[in-house]
């Protein structure tokens, strides 16, 4: 089977304070995988580890393939990391859309098309400034669905939504796995809602990563 994720004895410290050792999990194409563990015990941490925005003090991360190393990112890699932030002044249709002209991979009717998948109005000249804690977190996933990635990390994704949204997003992202069943998520999440639609459930323990089974 196809590995999405390899990390092979990674060590994470933060502010020089061993954070987490020996960090050895494989992640295979088409996972749904839930990551879970204490506040502050590193779960975003190495969300940041695994699509390069962070490097580990050792040990090897490989994605698709590729081995990062200083100053490479993952490729075929979409990233939902804590608190979404987008430029306040701008709709969050025209945040999205200068979004995807960094890569220029999509159009503005894809755009259109995850918002509305999303729960958000694409049409709307509300300014992002005005958004709640919910809208904001909904735009923060649109952008990390509409380009079609192959791997989705996802930090706390359900934050600041209603019970109903919560459901419905993660009806998305079952529905997004469906479309392509190769399509590989690690998702941290303090809530159950994830729980029926992942097959890997990871948890944080102490400083290591063990696989629940």
């Amino acid at each position: 089977m196809n590995q999405a994720v390899i990390l092979e004895d990674v060590a994470i410290s933060f502010k020089n304070r061993p954070l987490l050792t020996k960090v050895n999990f494989k992640i295979s194409a088409g996972d749904i995988a839930l990551l879970s563990g204490e506040n502050g015990s590193g779960k975003s941490t190495l969300l940041k580890v695994i699509c390069g925005l962070r490097q580990p003090k050792s040990g090897r991360v490989n994605v698709f393939g590729k081995e990062l190393g200083p100053g490479k990112f993952a490729q075929q890699t979409a990233v939902l990391i804590n608190s979404p932030r987008f430029i306040n002044d701008m709709s969050g249709f025209d945040n999205l859309w200068a979004l995807a002209q960094i890569k220029h991979q999509i159009s503005q009717e894809t755009v259109r098309l995850w918002m509305n998948r999303v729960g958000l109005d694409p049409t709307s000249k509300v300014k992002v400034r005005k958004y709640s804690l919910g809208m904001n977190q909904k735009l923060g996933l649109a952008q990390a669905l509409m380009e079609d990635e192959n791997l989705i990390l996802l930090d706390e994704p359900l934050n600041g939504l209603d019970k109903n949204s919560k459901q419905k997003i993660v009806d998305l992202v079952e529905e997004v796995h469906s479309e392509n069943p190769q399509k590989t998520f690690i998702i941290v999440s303090h809530d159950n809602y994830f729980n029926t639609i992942a097959n890997r459930f990871f948890e944080i323990n102490g400083e290591e990563v063990a696989e629940n089974v």
